[in-house]
């Protein structure tokens, strides 16, 4: 039997292991104490198609008919245990966050063939980019997306070094069909994935070993998307993919890429909130940390060979990296979301893997010939990196936890003056539906951002309403408009409302009125990050 001083894979390995509990540490204190998402209502709703669930409705899609209800059915079981909370909302993104790098790893273990660069590769998935850390903590599917994403690419790597076994083949077919419902974000890692095995593995690419069993594992990844598109002819192949405007527009999205959503993915800070002052250490190690993600960026596709040249066969493995770069920045550039207001770093998540393994690249090429300017490298990097998260102690997490309890005195204020159902702006209003568990119904006046359908299907009499609003001055001319009587008082911190007195017109005609009075076009984007 070896000493474990003679197997330097088995520290590796050690070393992994802490990085990973560390890294469920951080998704931890990313997420408690609880407190009001940023985007919260687009988090909610979430929430909302979980409670949907649980009511026996068996939801297919979270949103529309482009993003899978996936996460909904574990935030359904949850519910159950733990109740309908922020608290219970956050458990699947944590639990996501900490399988992420553990499949990470695991992929560029079986793609190098190399627990130290796998190791080194680690740190920065356990300790990514702020861009990447803020929006998969949220539950709002990206957390699934990166890691079905991630999976695909360690199933398809297992497949090309050991061969397929009995379970591989069919277990990658899972994971792309679960991907392929939850959001066609994942064919960033799919199509590279499958292209890679194509041509660099055809060998064990065989119809019996792989083909077939892989075609299953679709099937039973992809059922409620193929039940659903086979019942509704096929709805979402027609709507699901809005390609970019020709010519000016895809030059305009490429330009985009470049200059802002990779930038910001990388050296990105305060990603969720306004602008704000610049801490000095994170002014300090924004360009130092950006340089050497390019360092490795260039390593990578230019030089591959000064990290892997004990490593025969590497420059496969290199290829499919390369692959999953192109194909994500494409898909991207190719897509009308690339060129839709608001963030679209989100769209570009499973980037960040070929970031953190050129950077596991860089640093265990530097090691080789000096160890404490690899220490420093990678220092410099997470420092960034740790030095722009959303720590409990920021201001940012400090306002977000007030504004939870302005939501609950909010909630108080509606229960004790018995309204039944409330009207305003989107990002206002649609949380209440989930906050208070579908016991008082909040319509957006904004048509099309009314998801759920709570407008369509509000009774006649719906009970007492109330406008709600930021604005006492807003919320006053709205009403006027609308011939709603009543003054402005206050909610909650934060938050006016117009208390409506006895009406016997029905609800459905209440609702039409104040639509057609809102100062804002009913279709206007207003804050909808999906």
């Amino acid at each position: 039997m070896r000493d474990s001083r003679e197997d330097p894979d088995r520290r590796w390995r050690t070393a992994a292991i802490v990085l990973l509990v560390l890294g469920a540490v951080v998704r931890i204190a990313y997420a408690f104490p609880t407190h009001k998402f940023v985007p919260d209502a687009d988090s909610l709703n979430m929430g909302l198609r979980a409670l949907a669930i649980r009511g026996g409705d068996l939801v297919v899609f979270f949103s529309g008919v482009q993003i899978g209800a996936l996460e909904a059915y574990f935030h359904a079981a949850l519910f159950a245990l733990f109740g309908a909370t922020r608290a219970t909302l956050s458990i699947v993104p944590i639990v996501c966050g900490t399988l992420v790098p553990a499949v990470f790893y695991l992929f560029v273990r079986e793609l190098f063939d190399s627990e130290k660069v796998a190791c080194f590769s680690l740190v920065f998935l356990v300790f990514p980019s702020p861009a990447y850390l803020a929006w998969t903590y949220l539950p709002n599917s990206y957390p699934e997306t990166v890691l079905l994403s991630v999976t695909t690419l360690w199933l398809a790597a297992r497949i090309a070094r050991r061969g397929a076994d009995r379970w591989t083949p069919f277990a990658l077919g899972v994971s792309i069909g679960l991907g392929w419902w939850n959001s066609l974000l994942t064919l960033g890692c799919t199509v590279p994935a499958i292209a890679w095995l194509v041509l660099f593995h055809r060998r064990s690419v065989t119809w019996r070993r792989v083909l077939l069993p892989a075609s299953a594992g679709f099937a039973v990844g992809a059922a409620p998307w193929l039940v659903y598109n086979l019942r509704y002819r096929w709805v979402t192949l027609w709507t699901n993919f809005a390609p970019a405007e020709p010519g000016p527009g895809v030059l305009a999205t490429a330009r985009r890429f470049l200059r802002e959503t990779a930038v910001e993915l990388v050296a990105g800070v305060n990603p969720l909130g306004p602008e704000r002052p610049v801490t000095p250490l994170e002014g300090a190690l924004r360009l130092p940390a950006a340089l050497a993600v390019v360092a490795a960026l260039v390593l990578l596709f230019a030089a591959p060979r000064l990290a892997l040249r004990d490593r025969p066969g590497s420059g496969k493995g290199v290829a499919l990296l390369v692959l999953v770069a192109v194909t994500v920045a494409t898909l991207f550039i190719l897509s009308a979301p690339g060129q839709a207001p608001g963030p679209t770093v989100r769209y570009v998540l499973p980037l960040w893997f070929v970031a953190a393994a050129s950077l596991g690249l860089l640093v265990a090429a530097v090691s080789k010939r000096n160890q404490m300017v690899a220490f420093l490298l990678a220092l410099v990097v997470v420092g960034f990196h740790l030095s722009g998260y959303y720590w409990p102690w920021t201001k940012e997490r400090r306002e977000w936890a007030q504004h939870q309890r302005d939501d609950r005195v909010l909630l108080a204020f509606l229960g004790s003056n018995g309204v039944r159902w409330v009207c305003g702006e989107y990002w206002t209003v649609y949380p209440v539906n989930f906050l208070s568990g579908e016991r008082i119904r909040a319509v957006p006046f904004q048509r099309l951002f009314d998801f759920y359908g709570y407008g369509r299907t509000l009774p006649a009499a719906a009970g007492k309403l109330a406008l709600l609003g930021r604005d006492e001055k807003d919320l006053a001319g709205w009403a006027e408009r609308a011939g709603l009587p009543g003054r402005p008082v206050p909610a909650a911190p934060g938050y006016v409302a117009i208390l409506e007195a006895e009406n016997s017109e029905s609800s459905p005609r209440r609702l039409a009125r104040l639509i057609a009075a809102a100062r804002a076009p009913e279709n206007a984007v207003t804050g909808s990050i999906r």
